[in-house]
């Protein structure tokens, strides 16, 4: 295998001025820029905003004797909203107030037993951004408190029952629909067992009210194609209009990619002489580099869907762009659903891939290594090696060998 060729992070260190933070531009992920000057202090430039923010460690103790309480993170205000001096002086404040024990955003919750419905939320929200939640998580959460949850706001959050569960349940899926009601009633769920856990009297939050509701099954999550279901797949997809998203889902059903990892394939990652798309680890949810191997199937559609993005978007870098009404310009490919074939792509042909791997008998570590699943017992092992990686190979060919049988090509 040739020498793989990584792609370092996004984050640098350096002055932050006005110029700079303004010429700064999104690169298909969020990156920091962090003060040179000031530790602790950083912008963070994200798709539409550059928000500039302070994290530190919050030490309290005796010298020697210190314990962490907790990292401190705080947005100060936008890039074109807040002068850079003022939002400085603001972080040079509360990091000196940070270094010091003293946290500048601590405010004199109840106890938790007198926590409203309210307060349990917005504390909850506020846990799952100290762990370091991704923004989109955090921001869902959020939207399900808001539309679906604020009618309890007002209520001890310890005094909710089963029964009022069940009906607010039976409301949201009726209003909202089933997909709304569970992830309202998961988001309910999770933060009832944070409490518990943080009741130090362990009676307040003993009995959590969403064990009285049975969420809807959601179809797809869980479930594959079968093999006879993939020829009535295949005359679906063919009837798609747009070429380059027909290859997208045929080597999606023939590699297992997650769905933000398809998208976002870039052409420079893929190896054609080798068989191997080298995918960086910021395009992966493990944060590892990732070499799939391609099979010939792989290959085929692959080679097809870059003669399309060459014809239809001459320069662009991705291998599914498309072009954006809003921003006005090209992108990678941001949505995987097709509105004529509803939970027939994305997560269920990866699980359709793992199931077809079992199917004939693929060994379980394999199988995970060629999804970039982490493997129980194994660390530190990278399928570019080549005495691990031609293995692969083979198997991601018997694979799709298997699945092409069953499409009836």
């Amino acid at each position: 295998m040739p020498e793989q060729d990584f792609q370092p992070s996004l984050n640098v260190t350096e002055k932050l001025t006005e110029t700079r933070l303004k010429a700064k531009r999104w690169e298909g992920k969020s990156y920091q820029v962090r003060d040179a000057s000031l530790p602790g202090f950083f912008a963070e430039v994200n798709k539409n905003r550059t928000s500039l923010k302070i994290q530190a460690d919050l030490w309290v103790g005796e010298t020697g004797r210190k314990i962490k309480v907790r990292t401190v993170r705080h947005t100060l205000g936008q890039v074109g909203e807040i002068p850079l001096t003022q939002a400085k002086l603001l972080a040079a404040e509360y990091l000196h107030k940070i270094k010091a024990g003293i946290d500048p955003f601590a405010t004199e919750k109840a106890p938790i037993h007198h926590w409203s419905h309210r307060e349990l939320i917005e504390n909850y929200i506020d846990e799952c951004i100290d762990r370091d939640l991704r923004d989109a998580t955090v921001n869902g959460y959020r939207k399900s408190h808001r539309l679906y949850l604020s009618d309890w706001d007002s209520k001890p959050a310890n005094s909710i029952k089963k029964s009022d569960a069940r009906l607010l349940f039976k409301k949201l899926t009726e209003s909202n629909g089933k997909i709304a009601a569970n992830k309202a009633m998961r988001l309910m769920s999770a933060a009832h067992n944070w409490a518990k856990r943080l009741d130090d009297e362990n009676i307040h939050f003993d009995i959590n009210p969403i064990e009285g509701v049975t969420l809807h099954t959601e179809r797809g999550k869980n479930r594959s194609l079968l093999p006879e279901e993939l020829p009535s797949w295949k005359d679906k997809l063919d009837a798609l209009e747009n070429p380059i998203r027909r290859e997208m889902h045929y080597i999606n059903l023939y590699s297992g990619l997650r769905t933000r990892t398809i998208l976002q394939t870039q052409k420079d990652w893929i190896d054609k002489r080798n068989s191997v798309i080298h995918f960086p680890g910021h395009a992966m949810k493990s944060r590892r580099d990732f070499d799939m191997p391609m099979s010939r199937q792989i290959l085929h559609h692959v080679e097809r869907a870059l003669n399309f993005s060459d014809t239809l978007f001459p320069g662009s870098p991705w291998l599914f762009p498309t072009w954006s009404r809003k921003d006005k310009k090209i992108i990678h490919s941001a949505v995987i659903r097709e509105k004529t074939m509803p939970s027939l792509t994305g997560r269920i042909l990866r699980k359709t891939h793992r199931t077809f791997a079992e199917r004939i008998k693929i060994s379980k570590v394999n199988a995970r290594l060629l999804l970039d699943h982490a493997v129980p017992d194994i660390d530190g092992v990278y399928i570019d090696d080549q005495a691990l990686f031609q293995p692969l190979m083979r198997d991601q060919q018997a694979i799709s060998d298997e699945i092409e049988k069953n499409l009836q090509l």
